[in-house]
């Protein structure tokens, strides 16, 4: 490791990479797990993300490769699927990196370990299920979300609806 393990370690989540690179450049050291790893390769070339998406996925995979002694890749492996039953965790991508993170504070001795995360059911989930410390970085995380709307087209008003969609009007995670 040769990194103090008393010292507060942030424990980094995928859609931190994508957002806040810039913080994380700061940090001298960091854990992340393998499944973010395979997260950021999938996304570079998800027919299914936007090109910002996938642009930052790609930044952030080569600030990986240029910095290796920044952090330390704690491997997710089939055992670890013990560690989601005994939390009583679906075996999902996001509970795989928290399981990844309680491995790190359990048996590698980093017992000040905070979980980064924009995801608030990542964070709940470290947070309550697994008593691991969690945080978000967006601090208006809580005002992007105000609830859904419905709408109710006849056949000529959605086809003027979609030929005259302004996608700026829509909010972060707003899907028609």
């Amino acid at each position: 490791m040769g990194h103090s393990i008393d010292n507060q370690i942030k424990f980094i989540d995928t859609n931190i990479f994508l957002t806040h690179l810039d913080q994380i450049r700061e940090e001298e050291f960091f854990l992340i797990s393998s499944i973010t790893i395979s997260e950021l390769e999938e996304i570079k070339s998800s027919k299914n993300k936007s090109d910002e998406i996938k642009h930052a996925a790609r930044i952030a995979t080569r600030f990986l490769d240029k910095n290796p002694n920044k952090y330390e890749v704690i491997v997710y492996s089939h055992w670890d699927k013990f560690n989601l039953k005994t939390y009583e965790l679906e075996d999902t991508p996001d509970n795989r990196i928290i399981i990844c993170a309680v491995y790190a504070k359990e048996n590698l001795g980093y017992s000040n370990l905070t979980f980064l995360s924009n995801d608030i059911l990542a964070r709940l989930i470290a947070k309550r299920y697994c008593g691991i410390d969690s945080h978000g970085l967006d601090s208006e995380i809580e005002e992007i979300y105000r609830g859904y709307q419905e709408y109710s087209f006849n056949s000529n008003e959605l086809n003027y609806y979609l030929n005259n969609f302004e996608k700026s009007e829509w909010n972060v995670n707003e899907y028609l």
